[in-house]
């Protein structure tokens, strides 16, 4: 490569990350939920978006370009009497009605958009059964095509099945090599949790098996439709929440929320621990700086909104930080999600106990990253216009949902005429202490050469390999406290990873 195309290459992909921009921030931009309701963030703030076609009791998925733009979004049709995608014309997408579950189905976590990593044009539709059909269809995976239909795009290939019966539970996250994603279910009646790869050679069907944490087969022997109730992972896809129902009014045994430490290299569950809960209640989610857990339990009033705070890392400590941060005689929260501006919006149909809140208003946690109290959470302030919440928001990628940076994805890129692919590779420990370790993932690295650049351009470590090795150590102990960009590079591929060094 000339050194001036290298130097300008270097210079686009290191200014982004000075920035400490998520390129993929703005797919989050788009939101469409409940009885006709939406919001639009590509302003910064959010407004009304009454233009949706939405008629969907829980949970929807939605997804738009990096740039803001609409480009799908996935629920039960207003006028359709079923299960559609629609395009940003808001109209049904080709092909894209009657997929993944029947229309007696209201699963709590629905759907979620995977966009193919190195093809800009495909995405994934990934769709869970529920409870009213016995769970039967399962997970499922769907083809969209939006070079399709003068680029409104068409399904291409669905109902796709992977796995059957699965849990209501459903998230995605990427994978720590910032081009693929991990999206994770759990089996019906047993502590397996499933994590399906999404790479640019499409989605792999075998999965990683993590079993981990409450067994649901001991669940559903109190009560048949016990088992998982919600899945969701942190921002930077490093822990999960997983809840577990045991339907407190019918059995009297207090529903469980797990927090648990996920491997997004390998895609496996770890370290299961109960954070401390009563009776039953709301989806759990995160801060959006990774820092805070919120949910509400509302079986007795006044209803509670608890926090935990994570961000000591010691299981007892974050098991002894639970905070009543808000207390109201009416429920608040069915869901809640991160909205671009940072903020936790939060949604609630009705309540059956109390006075039913106002449906055609979110209420907002202003500062979820602060403590206690100063998270500030105000009651139905943000409008939907003449739109209806009703127990579910959008499901989203969980990295989509913060502003951290990362390091876009290096598939295909192309230099003097040649195409560089993605080295299946991976580098580790990161944060690294003295030293890193790059290995091939059971292939050999052959005639590479490994560059440790800071975020300013400078070279701090070069090594030339001449022989295949499975694995390379590289010695940074000798090397400042900061953020590196670690490239490798053979004959005709390359790759790159953001590396923290912190001695």
């Amino acid at each position: 490569m000339p050194h001036k195309l290298y130097s300008l290459f270097l210079f686009l992909f290191l200014a982004q990350f000075v920035q400490g921009q998520n390129i993929d921030l703005k797919r989050t931009s788009h939101w469409y939920f409940g009885a006709k309701a939406g919001l639009d963030f590509s302003g910064g703030s959010p407004v009304p978006d009454t233009l949706g076609q939405l008629g969907t009791l829980e949970k929807t998925a939605a997804i738009s370009d990096t740039s803001g733009n609409l480009i799908a979004y996935f629920g039960f049709g207003n006028f359709t009497a079923d299960w559609c995608l629609f395009n940003r014309n808001h109209q049904p997408m080709l092909n894209g009605c009657g997929i993944g579950l029947p229309g007696v189905s209201t699963p709590r976590d629905c759907a979620v958009f995977i966009p193919k990593p190195g093809d800009d044009s495909i995405y994934y539709l990934f769709t869970v059964d529920g409870w009213e059909n016995q769970f039967q269809r399962g997970l499922r995976w769907h083809e969209i095509d939006m070079r399709l239909d003068n680029g409104l795009g068409g399904v291409v290939s669905h109902d796709n099945i992977l796995r059957a019966p699965v849990s209501e539970q459903l998230a995605a996250t990427r994978h720590s090599n910032g081009c693929d994603y991990w999206v994770v279910t759990h089996e019906r009646s047993s502590a397996n949790f499933l994590a399906y790869k999404v790479s640019d050679q499409g989605v792999d069907t075998v999965p990683l098996v993590s079993a981990v944490g409450q067994d649901y087969a001991i669940a559903q022997q109190s009560y048949n439709l016990n088992g998982g109730y919600h899945l969701s992972f942190s921002p930077n896809g490093r822990k999960a929440l997983v809840q577990v129902i045991w339907n407190y009014i019918i059995t009297h045994i207090p529903e469980q929320i797990q927090l648990m430490s996920f491997d997004n290299t390998t895609g496996m569950f770890s370290e299961a621990i109960n954070l401390p809960y009563d009776t039953s209640g709301s989806h759990g989610f995160f801060s959006n700086d990774n820092s805070k857990v919120y949910f509400e339990s509302c079986y007795y009033r006044p209803c509670r909104f608890y926090q935990f705070d994570l961000s000591s890392g010691i299981d007892s400590v974050i098991q002894q930080s639970r905070t009543v941060v808000y207390t109201t005689p009416v429920a608040i929260e069915s869901d809640g999600q991160i909205g671009l501006d940072g903020k936790i919006y939060l949604c609630s149909e009705w309540d059956s106990i109390a006075s039913s809140p106002n449906p055609h208003f979110l209420s907002v946690i202003e500062n979820p990253n602060a403590l206690g109290i100063a998270c500030n959470i105000q009651y139905a302030t943000q409008p939907l216009g003449s739109g209806r919440a009703m127990q579910g928001l959008p499901n989203f990628v969980s990295n989509f949902l913060s502003n951290i940076p990362v390091i876009p994805c290096l598939y295909n890129f192309i230099y003097d005429g040649r195409v560089y692919e993605e080295l299946r590779v991976l580098a580790y420990p990161n944060p690294a202490d003295a030293q890193i370790t790059i290995s091939g993932n059971g292939l050999p690295i052959t005639q590479a050469i490994l560059r440790l650049f800071d975020v300013t351009g400078i070279l701090w470590l070069e090594k030339q390999t001449s022989i295949p090795e499975k694995e390379i150590v590289l010695d940074v102990s000798q090397i400042p406290i900061g953020i590196y960009l670690l490239q490798i590079q053979t004959v005709n591929q390359r790759k790159a990873f953001k590396l923290f060094i912190n001695h």
